[in-house]
């Protein structure tokens, strides 16, 4: 049981090469985690604030360059007791640039480039937060699922010996405390695949929370099947590992 939960990480990475998945279809690791860099709101977030830094530093280089404005008016006047009109116009150009302002808009522009930066690691940041997050929570699912899978296997086990002893009973070979032993054990496994079921049920519902889809969304997930050869693999180094896309 160890080594086959040893190998569920690297079972994982490889598929990180396949295609993301809509809400409607069959999910894999590497579809999780695309869904929510496309989607999740606090990365979305992240990027309109860096956008607007963007904006910001833009603004402020402007600052910098000579600017150049124009205004016409115009004005016709009419007296038509006197027979006369008469026309007037007004034409302008004018121009500044900034001279010397003791450094103050380089200033402004240096912490316009900072903000750009701060807003980029703030993606990133955001970007590996929910990574990591649905790499974890994808890999509780994948535990628990193998552990319904033991315990259902384990009830059915209890259920025979528990059936085979009620027969021995009958033939006298078992006494009524051995099979109530036998009940115990099997209440006690059926109690322990309950548990199990309402462990994968909540890993799955905290993956929705994470991808941000509606509770009532059906979700299908893809589980790695892992045979003798990946069980004899050995382990990928830690950076691989934790490397994601």
């Amino acid at each position: 049981m160890k080594m086959k939960k040893l190998t569920i990480i690297p079972a994982l990475l490889l598929s990180l090469s396949m295609v993301a998945q809509t809400p409607s279809t069959q999910w894999d690791l590497a579809g999780c985690i695309q869904y929510a860099l496309t989607n999740n709101i606090q990365i979305q977030k992240a990027k309109i604030d860096l956008q607007s830094s963007e904006v910001s530093t833009k603004e402020s280089k402007a600052a910098l360059l000579p600017n150049l404005s124009a205004n016409i008016g115009q004005n016709l006047s009419a007296y038509p007791f006197a027979n006369t009109s008469g026309y007037t116009g007004s034409y302008g150009v004018s121009s500044s640039m900034l001279l010397f302002d003791g450094g103050k808009t380089n200033k402004t522009i240096a912490q316009s480039k900072l903000n750009e930066d701060v807003a980029r690691y703030a993606i990133l940041q955001s970007e590996k937060s929910i990574q990591m997050s649905i790499l974890q929570n994808y890999t509780q699912i994948l535990y628990a699922d193998e552990a319904v899978k033991v315990y259902q296997e384990t009830v059915k086990t209890s259920e025979y010996q528990y059936e085979r002893g009620k027969s021995m009973l009958k033939a006298g070979s078992i006494s009524a405390v051995e099979i109530a032993q036998l009940e115990s054990q099997l209440s006690s496994d059926k109690y322990q695949l309950v548990v199990a079921q309402n462990a994968l049920n909540s890993a799955k519902l905290s993956l929705k929370q994470l991808l941000e889809l509606n509770l009532s969304d059906e979700m299908n997930l893809s589980i790695p099947e892992i045979g003798k050869t990946d069980v004899l693999k050995p382990l990928s180094s830690l950076q691989s590992i934790t490397k994601l896309p």
